[in-house]
């Protein structure tokens, strides 16, 4: 496994850019618990975007609650007991893809997947795995191996904070931009603040 190295510049590097989208995609999960984005990429192609959360015609969390936790159970104990509703974003993502027109396809995903996802996405042709961190250390180990195993490149991203706000907002020679000058300057101002507080080791 390789970690990939976060790019120097304004402009983001491919798998900066589909990581960037698959965090963007993770804002809209629905579960209380955890938040996940996934995209997958075909010849640097967005083909299939997902996030995790309840399927269609079922009621979210947000708006329901957690039924583990309606059931009186406890969420990290309670993994893989089939109470849970949600669909995770690996899943959401592929329910656009075709195994044969989409062989050898790259996934993008914030949270390293499951080992059931896992199963599901090599049945999908995928040929790669780039993902931000993993959610549980001994599953993370036993489903890389089932990855490697398969031929599956797995490679991990972990696109900084502080990468994702030079590149969202640090591009002084761009006269028109998502964000408005001031807008980029004022945020500029509060991540500098905040490195120096983190520097001097002052927390509020």
């Amino acid at each position: 496994m390789e970690e990939i190295k976060e790019c120097v510049g304004h402009r983001p590097s491919w798998d900066e850019y589909f990581m960037l989208t698959a965090i963007a995609c993770s804002t809209r999960a629905t579960c209380h618990h955890v938040k996940a984005g996934c995209v997958i990429v075909l010849d640097k192609r967005i083909i299939g975007t997902g996030y995790n959360g309840a399927p269609p015609g079922i009621t979210n969390c947000l708006e329901a609650g957690c039924r583990k936790e309606k059931l009186g159970l406890n969420y990290k104990d309670s993994l893989n007991t089939g109470t849970c509703v949600g669909v995770h974003a690996e899943m959401n993502a592929l329910a656009n893809l075709s195994r044969l027109a989409h062989k050898g396809a790259s996934v993008y995903i914030t949270i390293f997947p499951c080992h059931s996802c896992a199963k599901t996405l090599l049945a999908y042709n995928i040929s790669r795995i780039v993902y931000k961190r993993a959610y549980d250390e001994s599953e993370f180990e036993k489903t890389k191996k089932l990855f490697e195993e398969a031929g599956v490149v797995v490679e991990k991203l972990d696109l900084s904070p502080e990468r994702i706000t030079k590149l969202l907002f640090d591009n002084p020679n761009v006269d028109f931009d998502v964000f408005s000058k001031q807008e980029k300057q004022k945020k500029l101002d509060e991540s500098i603040k905040e490195v120096n507080i983190s520097k001097d080791g002052i927390s509020n």
